[in-house]
């Protein structure tokens, strides 16, 4: 008997078509899995992409700049009391006119506070894009702010402070009026153009050195950049002129080393001889830019001139837009012509009296 053998079909090697099956299927799978690793890919980067995204926009906000202020009490810092004088708003008229008048009932001592300006050293763009005090003593570079000069306020990008410093401003005159614009320089925002222009015969800007001679009827002020000026008396205390050009005033840019250069300029100038106006307001309207507000303080008048100097340099200012403050220091001589430079311009008066008492008349209502 013979035996045959059979093989089944489930053992015989597969085709070729089944061996291309299988490869084309195992190459679509593994496609599959590369699609979907750079899908997740894609979508985790997105995530932390969206993540820092508003981590920039909502991060913490960074601290404001703290300010720290202290009411001074030093025997140089005198307390100044305010009677508000109110002038109704009406045309310039002259000084003979008499004025329709507003008196508060009430006066108040008014203390200015010492700032430590190092507390602005580099804060950058905040809320409101600026830092300020409440009473408007402080401000940012380009944005103007608000000068306070025995409380006569004002708000400006660029200002000049012409001062009388004068051999009559002496004792208790001499240190209110230290006190009162130190504090003014420390109030003034950073990067508020300003400059201060002292007077007396001869005119110069603060750090100028001058140097009297002939008997007081000679000056020399020896300027920046080593060039000097020259000035003499050609008659009385009042009749001061150059011989030459005449000192420029240029712009200072309000920043700490620039305040600690004119407070020191405020305290180490000295008193010289003469009183004359006229100059020193001509330096103070002849900068370039002009300058927004002039604050102007003297305890004399200049001669039988004061009121042609008044007028004169009233209506230039006023041409210009140039608003002058005026101040009479403890001299109520002095209130004709700086009531009328004042008024001309749309300025304040004040005059200051023995006690420290400012009476104020506002011609910008």
């Amino acid at each position: 008997m013979s035996l045959q053998l059979r093989t089944s079909n489930h053992a015989q090697s597969p085709s070729a078509s089944d061996h291309a099956r299988a490869l084309a299927q195992h190459e679509k799978s593994l496609k599959q899995q590369k699609l979907s690793s750079v899908l997740i890919a894609v979508f985790i980067h997105a995530v932390i992409f969206l993540g820092l995204a508003l981590w920039i926009i909502v991060g913490p906000e960074e601290e404001p700049a703290q300010i720290n202020a202290r009411i001074s009490n030093t025997p140089e810092f005198k307390p100044v009391t305010k009677t508000e004088t109110k002038v109704s708003n009406r045309k310039p008229s002259p000084p003979s006119s008499s004025s329709k008048l507003i008196t508060s009932a009430t006066t108040s001592d008014i203390f200015v506070p010492e700032v430590n300006t190092d507390a602005f050293e580099g804060v950058g763009i905040g809320d409101g894009l600026g830092v300020g005090l409440g009473m408007g003593g402080f401000g940012t570079g380009g944005g103007g702010s608000e000068a306070v000069f025995f409380n006569q306020n004002a708000s400006a990008e660029r200002v000049v402070f012409v001062i009388d410093y004068s051999l009559s401003i002496r004792g208790p005159r001499i240190k209110l009026l230290k006190s009162e614009l130190t504090q003014t320089m420390k109030l003034l925002g950073d990067g508020v153009r300003y400059q201060m222009i002292f007077f007396a015969g001869p005119a110069w800007v603060a750090g100028d050195e001058v140097k009297m001679a002939g008997g007081n009827k000679k000056a020399v002020v020896e300027g920046d950049r080593g060039h000097d000026y020259d000035w003499v008396c050609t008659g009385s205390a009042h009749d001061w002129e150059t011989k030459g050009s005449r000192r420029k005033a240029e712009w200072v840019t309000k920043s700490p080393s620039e305040l600690k250069k004119s407070l020191e300029q405020i305290q180490s100038t000295p008193l010289v001889w003469g009183t004359d106006w006229e100059d020193p307001l001509e330096m103070a309207l002849d900068m370039d830019p002009q300058p927004q507000i002039v604050f102007f303080m003297t305890d004399g008048q200049s001669g039988n001139k004061s009121m042609d100097i008044a007028k004169t340099l009233g209506r230039r200012a006023k041409r210009k837009s140039i608003v002058v403050n005026t101040i009479s220091l403890m001299e109520p001589g002095t209130a004709g012509p700086m009531r009328e430079l004042a008024e001309i311009t749309g300025g304040k008066f004040t005059i200051v009296s023995q006690n420290g008492e400012t009476k104020e008349e506002d011609f910008g209502k």
